[in-house]
Formats: C-alpha cells, structure tokens, sequence
C-alpha cells in the first residue's frame, strides 16, 4: 500500500547478492510496470532501467525477476515488475499464473510463471511440449533471432 507519493528508479532497486558486481549481469535494474495498476506516472521505456516511476495513492504487488538473455555478454537482466494488487483481473490477452497471481501474455506466461528458460520455452505451444526435430526460435536481443531445433523440449541452437 502507498500512502502519498514515492519515486522510484532500477537504481533504487537493490540487485540480487550474486548479481552485484558481476560483468555478466546488468547492474540496473528495469522496472516493469502494469498499465492496470491506477497511480502511477512513468517516464521512460518499459521494462527498461531508465524509467522512472512516481506511484501515487495505489496498492501494487512488487515481483521480482531476472531475465536470462544467453548467449548475449550481459546474461541476466534483474528486474521488478509493479503490478495490480492482488485479486485483480488479468486482462483479455493474459493468464493469471497460479503460483504467483500475477497475470502474464502468453509469451512470458512460460518464463515468468512456469519458471522455464528461454531455450525451453521456444519448444513449447499452449498444449505443451513441441515434437522434437521442430524448427524453434530463441530472441538473443530485441532485433535478433537464433533459429535451432527442438530436442527434448529445449531449442538448440549450436
């Protein structure tokens, strides 16, 4: 519950132990907030750790993640995802994950809920798993694309 109004920046944000000091982890965290949630004013890019945020007068629930971008130099992008608070609908494009009440699109319903990596989550559909010899595809950046093969539920790419 905030009261009032706060500020907030990745700088904020305290990094995970492990994270802290890392070269191939990124040492801001992105904020990634919910345009559901009522109170707040952002400046920046989502999901990105240039945004600032002022929550004013709401309840929110904080999540924090950390994104795996394999193979990339920076591998792990911590980040903490402001959303409605608890009790809350999901919207018509999203499911609400049962382990932590947050409602996800189905892309990141895999990663974020099912806790399953990236070259995981390229070999699987609604259903579950893709048959293994399927052609995946695995986001090594926001403008790249890695093609692989399904084997076993994992895409690879090598």
């Amino acid at each position: 519950i905030i009261e009032g109004t706060i500020t907030l920046t990745g700088v904020d944000v305290p990094l995970p132990d492990w994270c802290d000091g890392s070269p191939d982890c990124e040492q801001t965290v992105a904020l990634n907030w919910s345009e559901a949630v009522d109170g707040i004013e952002a400046e920046g890019d989502q999901a990105s750790t240039d945004a600032v945020l002022t929550i004013s007068d709401t309840t929110v629930r904080l999540r924090p993640y950390v994104n795996d971008y394999h193979p990339l130099a920076i591998t792990w992008a911590p980040a903490l995802a402001i959303r409605p608070s608890c009790g809350a609908p999901c919207g018509a494009d999203q499911t609400m994950c049962p382990v932590d009440g947050s409602c996800y699109s189905a892309e990141a319903f895999c990663t974020r809920c099912e806790q399953r990596t990236v070259a995981e989550c390229a070999c699987r559909t609604p259903e579950g798993p893709s048959p293994d010899g399927g052609l995946c595809q695995v986001y090594i950046s926001n403008d790249q694309i890695v093609v692989g093969v399904c084997r076993v539920g994992v895409c690879e790419t090598g």
